[in-house]
């Protein structure tokens, strides 16, 4: 299995990271330099709210988000939790699942609730760009309801953001 150097793993998180905060402050320049500019890029994803989407090439991932700017210009400058699942590397590529967390604060470009996505990085000329990002939110997430998954044993796994809000002081 190759080894994984934690210079690498920070400089991953940092174009993941970059990547989406120019994503919701609408920064297209500073979006565009984390991805690999060419036909065999793609983002692929599912949202309770678009459904599925399925972008391929670097001309329809750029002219939808530009578009998106264009209807929507007004920047959403919240930030998503991150929590890093798994880090696989090659000296060149990388995959790494990561599930973002937002808040519902009723904005376009930041989903709310959980997010778990694929992303899958190259290294050129020194810097790690994205590839393909694959996208999956959970129905459940945007139900207007606490929903909640415990284990055997009662202890809590997992609640949507609804939940998180309403049952915070619940007994």
């Amino acid at each position: 299995m190759p080894s994984f150097q934690d210079e690498d793993r920070a400089a991953l998180i940092d174009a993941i990271e970059g990547e989406s905060a120019a994503w919701v402050v609408k920064d297209y320049d500073r979006w565009a330099s984390f991805w690999l500019q060419c036909p065999a890029v793609c983002h692929w994803g599912w949202n309770p709210v678009l459904g599925v989407q399925l972008l391929s090439g670097w001309d329809e991932i750029s002219s939808t988000f530009q578009n998106a700017i264009r209807a929507f210009p007004e920047p959403e400058p919240v930030m998503v939790q991150n929590i890093w699942h798994h880090f696989f590397m090659t000296p060149d590529m990388a995959l790494v699942i990561v599930d973002q967390r937002g808040p519902d604060l009723g904005q376009l470009f930041v989903e709310a609730g959980l997010k778990r996505e694929l992303k899958v990085l190259v290294r050129d000329h020194g810097r790690w760009l994205h590839l393909c990002i694959v996208s999956l939110q959970p129905a459940v997430e945007g139900a207007r309801c606490p929903v909640v998954r415990v284990d055997s044993a009662g202890q809590v796994m997992w609640q949507n953001t609804f939940a998180l809000e309403k049952l915070a002081n619940h007994p």
